[in-house]
């Protein structure tokens, strides 16, 4: 940035220009300054938007998160949490990625649309080996949804995971009950027997 002037109404031509050349790597080098000089919370947020999707389409991944980190951290809106876990997923942050995901989840007010989050999170927490967090993940997608396809398989999954086998099928127990599947209650109250689950119930 240090060849990038300070001028503002020099950075708003060379902004200008870099637009209409498609020049993504200088335009956001620009976007970069200005957001620097921004005095106004909204504007610099604005800037450092415009300054991480530049970078990004300038193939800059790292800066591009670096300059949407600064903007979630004056406002978080659904557009840069997206594009932030977008940016996550690609470079196999999976940790940064599942934050992500956990605040796209709390910032949505639709039950469905904070499913669809959660259940992002908890399968990647499941790839990457960690299946205690995993299945609280999955556990409260089926309070957003009670028979929900998608966390039922990942606690089925789970059941095969010995640390989480008795928590995973006191999960399903409730919706094996309500779907009236008789063999796969019976299989998971086998299972949380042998776990020495004392609040196992009969058929």
């Amino acid at each position: 940035l240090e060849s990038v002037p300070k001028d503002g109404e020099a950075l708003d031509a060379l902004g200008r220009l870099y637009e209409s050349s498609q020049n993504a790597k200088s335009l956001s080098e620009v976007y970069a300054r200005k957001a620097q000089l921004a005095e106004d919370p909204a504007e610099r947020h604005e800037l450092l938007v415009k300054a991480g999707e530049a970078y990004e389409a300038a193939g800059d991944d790292v800066r591009a998160i670096e300059a949407l980190r600064q903007a979630v951290a004056i406002q978080k809106g659904l557009k840069v949490l997206l594009a932030l876990e977008a940016l996550f997923a690609r470079t196999r942050r999976a940790g940064e990625q599942a934050d992500v995901l956990d605040q796209l989840a709390d910032a949505v007010e639709d039950d469905e649309q904070r499913k669809t989050f959660v259940l992002r999170r908890a399968q990647l927490l499941e790839r990457e080996g960690n299946p205690g967090e995993a299945l609280q993940g999955f556990g409260f997608a089926l309070q957003l949804s009670s028979l929900d396809a998608g966390a039922m398989a990942g606690l089925e999954r789970l059941m095969g995971i010995e640390t989480v086998r008795a928590e995973a099928a006191r999960l399903l127990e409730p919706c094996y009950r309500k779907q009236g599947d008789m063999k796969k209650l019976v299989e998971i109250l086998e299972a949380r027997l042998l776990a020495g689950d004392a609040s196992q119930q009969t058929v």
